[in-house]
């Protein structure tokens, strides 16, 4: 039996197109280039909605915290949620920290590098894997777990590099 292989890679092809995030990034080039600004009218209701985005997103990861219990068995596996973790707040820092020293960036820059790459996993991270339905589980434990580990972990940084 045949496939039609042609509707779905050109549906693969097609779906980042229809991704809002994607969509909401074409039209602000849009805008910036040709120069042209949004009425009042459509900007002012944006803006409020772009304002609210942040904690509504805070909200939408408590809510799931409060659904199941972390790291609960059969929803993801601890091991991957750990190295996922441990990767987020060893790895990303000493790479930030690595290309901060290759580009010869003062001892402050380094550090802010360092710290920078010691901040939790966003929560955009959880939203994303919610709303496509790919691991939310897992998203929101090492979610969790980074956040946990950000302090200590920017205590180090501070502690070894200033």
């Amino acid at each position: 039996m045949l496939v039609d292989t042609s509707r779905s890679a050109s549906h693969e092809i097609l779906r980042p197109l229809k991704n809002p995030i994607v969509i909401a990034a074409a039209i602000g080039v849009t805008l910036s280039v040709t120069g042209w600004t949004l009425p009042s009218v459509v900007f002012e209701p944006l803006t409020i909605l772009s304002d609210a985005a942040v904690g509504l997103a805070l909200v939408f990861f408590g809510v799931s915290l409060s659904s199941t219990r972390f790291l609960e068995a059969g929803t993801v596996s601890r091991r991957e949620a750990a190295g996922l973790a441990a990767a987020k707040s060893v790895l990303h820092p000493a790479v930030a920290i690595g290309i901060a020293v290759a580009l010869g960036l003062d001892s402050p820059s380094v550090v802010a590098a360092g710290i920078m790459g010691a901040l939790p996993t966003a929560q955009n991270v959880f939203i994303y894997s919610s709303q496509y339905g790919t691991a939310p589980h897992l998203a929101r434990d090492v979610s969790v777990i980074t956040t946990l580990a950000a302090l200590p972990t920017m205590l180090v940084i501070s502690l070894l590099l200033m």
